[in-house]
């Protein structure tokens, strides 16, 4: 499952939940919601708390990133001026 929200200050954030025991390498187009932009990503699992565990550049609205098993990623991207 993925939700992607824009905030007040045009940040895009997407959280992607994964309730299987088997890890995953996603690839995401949010291209609809922004183009380009760096981000940080969290982690929320039994190895990692709520802590920053990567960071992406977002290319022509896509992005890959790796979705351990029985986690939640939550990655803010901000918009580059």
């Amino acid at each position: 499952m993925a939700v992607a929200t824009l905030d007040a200050s045009n940040n895009v954030y997407l959280l992607t939940v994964n309730d299987r025991a088997k890890s995953y390498r996603v690839n995401t187009d949010i291209s609809d919601l922004i183009k380009a932009g760096n981000a940080t990503v969290r982690e929320f699992s039994l190895k990692a708390m709520d802590e920053v565990v990567d960071s992406l550049t977002l290319k022509g609205g896509n992005a890959t990133f790796a979705l351990a098993g029985n986690s939640a990623i939550l990655i803010k991207f901000d918009r580059q001026n």
